[in-house]
C-alpha cells in the first residue's frame, strides 16, 4: 500500500516526490524530531520554572482588588493558571510562526539557490508539466521537514490550548491564518528567486537575508502591543499572523475593545472571528494570486517583464481598492485635519512603493525594446516611429516589449482617480484640498519622470543597465533635496525651488498658485522632452536593428 501511495504521488506531482526523497532521510527525520520534541520540553520547563513556588510575587498569581497576589492558609501563592497556560500557548504559536514564516521562506530561496548554482533549475524549466505543479511541489517538498517538526507540536500545543480555556474553533482560525499567511510569503520568496535566477548567488543569499529581516521588522513591529488606529497601517497589520494572535487571544479586556477601530469601508471586521478570519485569508488569497501570475510568467521565461501590462492595471485596482478602505473618513473626530494629514501620509507613501516598483518590473530591457522598435520599422518602413506610436496606441497600453512609460502613466491614473475622490470627500477646508491636489499632481509627474528616465537608461548597451537605472532614478529623487537642504534654501523662502524637487510638497505649502502652475508646465516639458529623446532612441535602435537583419539575409 505504502509503494502505491508513493507511486501515485511520483504520478501525480514528480518534483514534491523528489524533494521528499531527497529530505526524508532516516539522518533527517530522527533530527527533527529530536529538534521539536526537546524544543516542546524546553519551553514547558521554562515556564514551569516561572511558578511561584517559593516566591511572595509572581506575574502568574491570583490578584485580589488591590492587585496584591493572593496566599492559601499555608502563605502559598495561588497560581492563576489559565493564565499560565495562556502564556505558553500564546509563546507556542509565536515559536510555530517563526518556523514557518522566517525559516521556511529561508529554506525556500536557499533550495532554488542551490538549484541555480547546480544548473538543475533551467531543466526543471523543460518539464512538460505545468508550471503550478512544479512550483507546488517546492513549496511542499522543501520545507518537508519544518512541516514535521510543526506537526509533530501539534498535540502538545492542543492540549495547552485547551488548559488556557480556548475554544478549539479559534485555534483552527488562527491555523488557517498561519496557513494563509505562509502560502503567501512562500509564494513570494519563490518569485524573488525566479526574478534572482541567472545573477549571482551573492544576489539570492542577500534577497534571502533581506527576506527574512523585513518578515522579522514586520512581525515584530506589528505584533505586540500596538493601537488599533483607524488609518491604512492596518493593512499592513493583516499581513503578520502576530494580529491574529492579538485578536483572538487577547490578553485583556482592554486589548479586545481596541479593536472597534479595526474597519473596512466602515465594516467592522472585529466583529466576529468569522469576519476576522475571512477578510485575511481573502487578503493573503489576493496577494498571493498575483504573485503566482508573477512567477509562472518568470518560471518559463527569465527574460520577460515580471508582469505584463494588464495585470499591473488590475493589481493596481485591486491595491486602491483595499488601502483607501481602511482610511475612510470618521466624521466623529475633532481633529479631522490631524487624522488626514496621517492618512495621506500612509497612502503616499504605500503608492509611492507599490510605482516604483512597477517601474521596476514593466519597463522591459533593452533587446525587447530592439525587437519591437525593428518590428514596428519593418512593418511600416516608410511611417516615422512617432505616427505609428499613435496609429497603434493600443500595442503601447497592453504589448509585452513596448516601452512601459503610458503603462506606467495609466497605472498612475488608476491610482490617481480614487485618490481624488477620497480627497474631496474629506471634512477639511477646501484651500486644503486644493493644495493636496496640486501634490497628486507633481507627484504624477515625478513618477512619469522617473519612468522615462529609466526606460531610456534600459536602452544602455551596459550589461549593469538595471543598476544605472535604479542609480539615476535615485539620483534624480534625492539629489535636488539635498542640494537645496545643504545649501540652507528654505521652502518658505524660496518655494519654488522646492517645487522642482521630489520633496515638492514642502514648496506647495508656501507656494502661489501661479508658482505652482509655472512649475507644473515646467515639469510637463521636461517630461515631454525625455519622451521625444525616448522616441529618438527607439527609432534608432529599430534602424539599427532592421539593417543589421537586412545584411545578414542578404549574406
Amino acid at each position: 500500500m505504502l509503494h502505491n501511495l508513493v507511486t501515485q504521488l511520483g504520478e501525480w506531482n514528480p518534483q514534491l516526490f523528489r524533494e521528499i526523497k531527497g529530505n526524508l532521510k532516516s539522518r533527517n527525520v530522527t533530527m527533527a524530531v529530536a529538534i521539536s520534541l526537546l524544543g516542546q520540553i524546553l519551553l514547558f520547563c521554562y515556564f514551569y520554572s516561572q511558578l511561584p513556588f517559593d516566591q511572595n510575587y509572581s506575574q502568574y498569581c491570583l490578584r485580589s482588588k488591590d492587585y496584591e497576589c493572593l496566599k492559601d492558609g499555608a502563605g502559598n501563592l495561588l497560581i492563576n493558571w489559565q493564565k499560565w497556560w495562556h502564556a505558553i500557548f500564546i509563546n507556542f504559536s509565536g515559536i510555530s510562526i517563526f518556523l514557518l514564516l522566517v525559516v521556511g521562506t529561508y529554506l525556500i530561496i536557499n533550495n532554488l539557490s542551490q538549484e541555480e548554482s547546480r544548473g538543475t533549475l533551467n531543466f526543471i524549466r523543460m518539464s512538460p508539466r505545468s508550471e503550478v505543479n512544479i512550483l507546488m511541489g517546492k513549496l511542499l517538498g522543501v520545507p518537508i521537514l519544518l512541516y514535521l517538526v510543526v506537526i509533530l507540536a501539534i498535540p502538545l500545543y492542543l492540549w495547552v490550548g485547551f488548559s488556557a480555556h480556548i475554544p478549539l474553533g479559534k485555534i483552527l482560525s488562527f491555523w488557517a491564518i498561519l496557513v494563509g499567511s505562509s502560502v503567501l510569503f512562500y509564494s513570494a520568496a519563490l518569485l524573488c528567486s525566479l526574478v534572482g535566477a541567472g545573477s549571482s548567488s551573492s544576489f539570492l543569499a542577500l534577497s534571502g537575508g533581506i527576506a527574512v529581516l523585513f518578515l522579522l521588522f514586520l512581525m515584530l513591529a506589528m505584533g505586540n502591543g500596538y493601537t488599533v488606529e483607524k488609518d491604512p497601517s492596518n493593512w499592513l497589520k493583516l499581513f503578520s499572523p502576530f494580529t491574529a494572535i492579538s485578536y483572538l487571544f487577547p490578553t485583556s479586556e482592554s486589548n479586545a475593545e481596541n479593536w472597534s477601530n479595526f474597519q473596512w469601508y466602515y465594516l467592522p471586521l472585529s466583529g466576529g472571528v468569522i469576519s476576522f478570519v475571512g477578510f485575511s485569508l481573502f487578503n493573503y488569497g489576493l496577494w498571493s494570486y498575483w504573485i503566482w501570475q508573477a512567477v509562472r510568467r518568470c518560471f518559463r521565461n527569465p527574460n520577460a517583464t515580471i508582469l505584463n501590462k494588464g495585470q499591473s492595471y488590475a493589481i493596481v485596482a485591486s491595491f486602491e481598492v483595499m488601502i483607501l478602505g481602511f482610511a475612510v473618513p470618521d466624521y466623529q473626530y475633532s481633529d479631522a485635519m490631524y487624522i488626514f494629514g496621517n492618512n495621506l501620509s500612509l497612502l503616499s507613501c504605500f503608492n509611492l512603493i507599490l510605482l516604483l516598483g512597477l517601474i521596476a518590473t514593466l519597463l522591459p530591457q533593452r533587446q525587447n525594446l530592439q525587437d519591437w522598435a525593428r518590428y514596428k520599422q519593418v512593418k511600416n518602413p516608410k511611417s516615422q516611429l512617432k505616427l505609428q506610436l499613435f496609429k497603434d496606441s493600443a500595442d503601447l497600453v497592453w504589448g509585452e516589449k513596448s516601452p512601459g512609460v503610458v503603462a506606467i502613466g495609466i497605472n498612475l491614473a488608476i491610482a490617481a482617480t480614487p485618490i481624488l475622490f477620497w480627497i474631496l470627500l474629506q471634512p477639511v477646508d477646501s484651500l486644503v484640498k486644493t493644495k493636496v491636489i496640486f501634490g497628486v499632481l507633481f507627484f504624477i509627474s515625478w513618477m512619469m519622470i522617473s519612468a522615462t528616465i529609466a526606460q531610456l537608461t534600459l536602452m544602455m548597451k551596459s550589461k549593469k543597465r538595471p543598476l544605472w537605472a535604479a542609480g539615476i532614478v535615485a539620483t534624480v529623487i534625492f539629489l535636488p533635496p539635498t542640494i537645496l537642504g545643504i545649501l540652507g534654501i528654505s521652502p518658505e523662502e524660496n518655494p519654488i525651488l522646492w517645487l522642482f524637487s521630489s520633496f515638492f510638497y514642502l514648496g506647495i505649502e508656501n507656494a502661489t498658485n501661479s508658482a505652482i502652475f509655472i512649475a507644473l508646465l515646467g515639469e510637463w516639458t521636461v517630461l515631454a522632452l525625455l519622451n521625444l529623446q525616448l522616441v529618438r532612441q527607439l527609432q534608432k535602435a529599430g534602424e539599427s536593428a532592421t539593417k543589421k537583419l537586412l545584411a545578414t539575409h542578404s549574406y
